[in-house]
This record gives structure tokens, C-alpha cells and sequence, in this order.
């Protein structure tokens, strides 16, 4: 029997090798959109594995990383890749490092999970195989068949382990390009498998805690301001501040363990980060402030943009000072992690910040109301807290576009462009810090304030400072998004991921391609790999008509097993991951 390797379609995407499944065994939690009578079908020709949200494999086992291993197709077969793990991957217990070639039957372990690679079984296949029609070259019930002779033979596979054995064999030449177009009818049911995107976020976020926390901690929020109102009882206003300034950090950290996303980083270090913003961070702002401006002018309601340029240096040094020293953390290596440790760092620093404009507040609106020498000391204490209420309200509103935005841009900078080095001072850095203190200034400055009185309407007044806040945090939030979308696209190519960018170039690239990128280079056909460790399939030297040549003249074409994509003789790296073609 001859076996034939699979080719790429028109698009550069390779066919898969054959309908393949993992199968999870025991009782380990784990979930998959891909998921079919309990078996994970490999109908992508990636298949990410990890504990984070947003795996194609999401396994809840704490040894687990956050992207932790992928599966690919490729011209040779499936393939697993590690990307770094901490705790690693091992095939038959034995661990892998990179890539290595999968075989039906083995037995994958992740974490303490273990995954049984394996044809899937036809029985398994959902009945309405032929929702699709199959494309030319594919018989109906998807059994790929090539042209010989001028008709058409079936090529059935050889049983597991069998001498020439080689899995299910794929279209050649006019055939298979048509065949990985159009997609085995399986595969492409699963592919095409997707819940209504209202359904799908249900079903996924009912399920947390962080949204119920909230809403909680809001209810009391509010009983604990009518009591206090009521009763007029001091005691109450630690409390009150108490609920308003950990909030939102707290329904943050709850949102990112959910997530996943502080796998690999010990919940400790997640603490002493908060706790290192909030209180190493806020006492060398409180130390710097009153050397480079005069109190009056710190304090002040409307201060200039000059004022708010050096007040935005002094508080983003000082919370990036607070995260620098888990550089050394060699666990800690990724974008990702210094986009996290940044997040709790400024989340540290804007909760014990909104506690003391709170208490601020509260001292104004007392002291204000006492100035008055008709009012009593039950006037003063309301209008306090009502002034307290006010300003806690308006933090707790506006918490997410903040300290935390500003310090995960700069610290997701100076964990990119580290590369093996404890810290590199590059342009990125300072481009990274200089859009923090821009849009803190921005935030602090608020120019429209100038065009109000005391006669405006506070209806006015409120929506021209939400406005403002809203414009400057929309800004901060979308240099979070390429942040967040680079580093996510990173951490699955793992260590082998090639060095980014320029952040500059990086940033424009990211904003504009979509409307003026150019299309990528698409081959015609995928090169086979060999893979460390296993013996490729015997297969047939002679292409059948039609069949696309791999080898361009006498040198062989250039081949990213990353992105399975074959280039031009002489091109050294692939224009989609950057990485090196073998």
C-alpha cells in the first residue's frame, strides 16, 4: 500500500493528515468547543492546550500552564509542540522539548492530566456526515480516494502497527487541493461548529464569581452609605471607604484567576505586587510630589498641564519602581507577566489612592459645611459624606481606564523588550512610559473644567468630566488591547516565539494593517518535516499527475513548521511569525 503525505491548499493551509481525536480519560476537569461524545476532534489545524481561557483545550489542573502545549497538522502527521511550560509535556512519560511527532495510541501527559491521542473512530462521527457535500476527489462518507489510472481507487488505511503503516492517506494533485479547500465534511462541521455570541459569553460567564462579587460588594456599598447617613455613626466611614476603594481591584483579581491567567505566577507574588502599588508605591509618590511641586498646586482642583505632566513622572515611576524587583523572578519571563504584575501594581495603588480622596473628601465637605455659623455638627457630618459619597462614586466608575491601564502599558513594555537581559532601557520603554505619564497628565489636567463655573448646571458639569475621562481612558485602553492581544499571540508561540518588533513600528502595524496591510505570501504546497525522535512514514518517491514538487530545482524550498508554509529558495524567514524557515 502507498502512502501519500497531505499537501496545503490554495490558501496555505495544510490538509489534515486523518480525522484524529484526544480522549481524556478518568475524572479530570476539562472543557473544548471541540469537544464530540466526550472526544476532543482535532478538526483545527492548531489545537491549543492550556489551564487559561481561551484554549482550544482548556484543562483546569494546577500544574497545567496557561498556554501550555499545541497540536498542529502538518505535511508528516500531527505534531506537539511545548511552549515552555514550567511543569512540561511527556509522550509515554517521557518528556518532550519543542516539537515532536504524534503516533495513535500514545498517551499524552500535561500537568496530571493525560490525553490519549488517536484515529478517530468512524462510529464516532456524528450522523450527518454529508451536511457538506464533499469536494471533488473525496468520497461521499469522506474517505479521501486518489485518481489512478484514469478512475477512482479507495486507499483504506493499514491496521495500527502494521508494517507500511501510515494513518489515512489524502488526495493528490487537482483532487487534494480541493479536498483541503473545501475541508473533510467532518472537520468542517466542527470547524464551523459555533454558539450565537450572546449564548456563547453566557454560558461562559454565568458560571464565574467576579460579576457576583461585584454586584454584592455594591449592595453593601450602598446599605453601608444609607446606615451611615442614617445614623450618622463615624464608625461607618471606614467601612464605607473600605468597600469603595477594594472593589474594583478585588473583582479584578478575582476576573484574572478565573481566567487563568496567574498560572505559572504563584498567588503571592500576585499579593506583594498589589501590596507593593499600593503602599511602596503611593509613599514614594507622597515623598516626590512635594519636592517637584509646591502643595498648593498639588492639591488644586484644576492644575496645569505642566503640573499634571511632572505629578504623572512622580506616580508612574513610583509604581513601576514597586514592580522592577520581580525582574529577577526567573518564572516571570513573558509580556504577559509583566503586563499582570503592572495591572495589580497600579489596581494597589488607585485602591488605598481612592481611599484617601475619600477621606479627603469627607474632611472638605465637613470642614466647608462648618464654616457656615449657623450649621450643626449632624449638617457638617452629612454633608461630608454626601461630598465622600460623590467622589468615591466617580473613582469607583472610572477605576477601570486608570492606574492599572497606565502601569500594565509601561511594565508589558519592560517585559518585552528584556529579551535573556534582567532589564533593557530601550526606546519601546521610554515610548511605553511616555504614553502612561501623557495620558495620566491628560487624566489629571482636565482643560474643560476652565470653560465651568459655580453657576453650572452639575448635571453639565458631571457629563463634561465623564466625557473627559471616557475620551482619555477609550486612549489608554486601546494601547492596553495591542498590549494584551501581542502578548496573548506570544505566550502561545511559546520561547521559541521570535523577538518582537520595534513597539513603534509594532503599534502602527497592528492599528493600520487591517486596512492597508498587504496579503501575506501563500505557497502552493507544504514541505514534510522530519521530526526528532521518529521515523517518517515510507511513502512513494514518484508524485502522482499532478502532484505539486517540494523540491525547487535541485534546493530544497524554504519551510515554516510554525505557520506549515513553504517560501521561494533564499527566503530566510516567514513573513507571518517572523520565525526561521528550515
Amino acid at each position: 500500500m502507498t502512502s501519500i503525505s497531505p499537501v496545503a491548499s490554495p490558501v496555505g493551509r495544510v490538509a489534515p493528515p486523518y480525522p484524529a481525536a484526544l480522549m481524556i480519560p478518568g475524572t479530570a476537569s476539562w472543557r473544548s468547543t471541540l469537544a464530540n461524545n466526550g472526544r476532543i476532534v482535532l478538526a483545527r489545524q492548531t489545537v491549543q492546550i492550556g489551564r487559561m481561557e481561551g484554549n482550544d483545550v482548556v484543562l483546569n489542573d494546577p500544574l497545567v500552564s496557561r498556554y501550555h502545549a499545541v497540536i498542529r497538522w502538518t505535511p508528516t502527521g500531527y505534531e506537539i509542540e511545548d511552549l515552555g511550560s514550567a511543569n512540561g509535556t511527556s509522550i509515554q512519560g517521557q518528556r518532550i522539548h519543542g516539537r515532536a511527532l504524534l503516533i495513535p495510541g500514545q498517551t499524552i501527559q500535561i500537568g496530571k492530566t493525560d490525553l490519549v491521542f488517536n484515529v478517530l473512530d468512524p462510529q464516532q462521527q456524528p450522523n450527518p456526515l454529508n451536511a457538506f457535500p464533499p469536494p471533488a476527489g473525496v468520497q461521499p462518507g469522506g474517505m479521501p480516494y486518489a485518481p489512478s489510472a484514469g478512475n477512482a481507487t479507495l486507499i483504506a488505511p493499514a491496521p495500527y502497527g502494521a508494517p507500511g503503516y501510515a494513518g489515512y492517506a489524502s488526495p493528490q494533485g487537482a483532487g487534494a487541493l480541493a479536498y483541503a479547500a473545501a475541508g473533510h465534511p467532518f472537520y468542517d462541521m466542527m470547524a464551523r461548529k459555533r454558539d450565537n455570541g450572546f449564548v456563547r459569553f453566557f454560558k461562559t460567564e454565568w458560571r464565574k464569581q467576579y460579576w457576583r462579587v461585584f454586584l454584592l460588594g455594591l449592595i453593601a456599598y450602598f446599605v453601608v452609605t444609607q446606615v451611615l447617613l442614617a445614623t450618622q455613626n463615624l464608625h461607618m466611614v471606614p467601612l464605607e471607604l473600605l468597600l469603595a476603594s477594594a472593589l474594583v481591584p478585588v473583582v479584578f483579581v478575582i476576573f484574572c484567576f478565573e481566567q487563568n491567567a496567574f498560572a505559572d505566577m504563584p498567588l503571592g507574588v500576585v499579593g506583594i505586587t498589589f501590596m507593593s502599588g499600593a503602599v511602596l508605591g503611593l509613599t514614594i509618590a507622597a515623598v516626590l510630589e512635594p519636592l517637584l511641586l509646591p502643595p498648593t498646586i498639588a492639591a488644586a482642583n484644576n492644575i496645569s498641564l505642566s503640573a499634571a505632566l511632572l505629578i504623572g513622572v512622580c506616580e508612574e515611576s513610583a509604581k513601576v519602581v514597586s514592580v522592577l524587583w520581580f525582574l529577577r523572578d526567573r518564572r516571570l519571563r513573558s509580556e504577559l507577566d509583566g503586563l499582570i504584575l503592572g495591572a495589580a501594581a497600579g489596581m494597589g495603588f488607585a485602591a488605598l489612592e481612592t481611599a484617601g480622596y475619600g477621606f479627603v473628601a469627607f474632611l472638605s465637605g465637613f470642614a466647608n459645611a462648618l464654616s457656615n455659623p449657623n450649621a450643626s455638627t449632624a449638617f457638617a457630618i452629612d454633608q461630608g459624606v454626601h461630598q465622600m459619597n460623590h467622589s468615591l462614586i466617580l473613582r469607583m466608575a472610572l477605576a477601570i481606564f486608570g492606574h492599572g491601564v497606565w502601569t500594565a502599558i509601561v511594565c508589558a513594555a519592560i517585559w518585552r523588550d528584556r529579551r535573556q537581559s534582567t532589564f533593557r532601557l530601550t526606546f519601546g520603554v521610554v515610548l511605553a512610559f511616555g504614553i502612561a505619564v501623557v495620558l495620566h497628565a491628560l487624566w489629571d489636567w482636565t482643560p474643560l473644567l476652565q470653560f465651568l463655573n459655580n453657576n453650572t448646571d452639575p448635571l453639565v458639569m458631571l457629563a463634561v468630566v465623564l466625557g473627559w475621562f471616557l475620551l482619555v481612558g477609550s486612549a489608554g485602553l486601546f494601547f492596553l488591547n495591542f498590549f494584551l492581544r501581542e502578548s496573548l499571540r506570544r505566550a502561545k508561540l511559546g520561547p521559541a516565539a521570535p523577538p518582537p518588533p520595534p513597539l513603534l513600528q509594532a503599534i502602527i502595524t497592528d492599528t493600520f494593517k487591517p486596512f492597508f496591510g498587504k496579503p501575506t505570501p501563500q505557497p502552493a504546497y507544504a514541505q514534510p518535516v522530519m521530526m526528532a525522535g521518529y521515523q517518517q512514514p515510507q511513502q512513494s518517491q514518484q508524485p502522482l499527475p499532478g502532484q505539486p514538487q517540494p523540491v525547487v530545482g535541485q534546493q530544497r524550498a524554504p519551510y515554516c513548521p510554525r505557520c506549515n508554509l513553504m517560501y521561494p529558495p533564499g527566503t530566510q524567514t516567514c513573513s507571518q511569525c517572523h520565525g526561521s524557515l528550515v
